[in-house]
């Protein structure tokens, strides 16, 4: 921090440095483990929680991946569904219509 700060923050600085001076060496030892402890508490967590954000936002990208994958493939067979019930039907059959061929044979009745 520089010392030339403006308005309530430097005063603030100021104050808190004065009050730091006037404590017995026991105390400012004690203040400033206190602190360290503080900062090494902040810096474990910081880096135990890093790779498990970086694996979430790696997943949500597969997920996003995989959704736009599966639209395709749902966009892709729509398609082809679309164009074979658009086929033409052959001349010798019409809708509701059976041929002889798709009859059972075979007399009823006899053994």
């Amino acid at each position: 921090m520089s010392d030339q700060q403006s308005g309530k923050g430097g005063s603030e600085t100021t104050r808190i440095k004065e009050e730091f001076s006037a404590l017995p060496l026991g105390q400012k030892l004690s203040s400033l483990l206190e602190m360290e402890v503080v900062a090494l508490n902040e810096s474990i967590s910081y880096v135990v929680n890093s790779p498990g954000e970086a694996f979430g936002k790696v997943g949500d990208a597969l997920t996003d991946f995989g959704n736009k994958i599966g639209d395709e493939f749902k966009k892709a067979t729509a398609g082809a569904c679309a164009t074979d019930s658009a086929a033409p039907e052959t001349a010798d059959e019409t809708p509701g219509e059976k041929t002889k061929s798709s009859k059972k044979s075979g007399p009823k009745g006899e053994k």
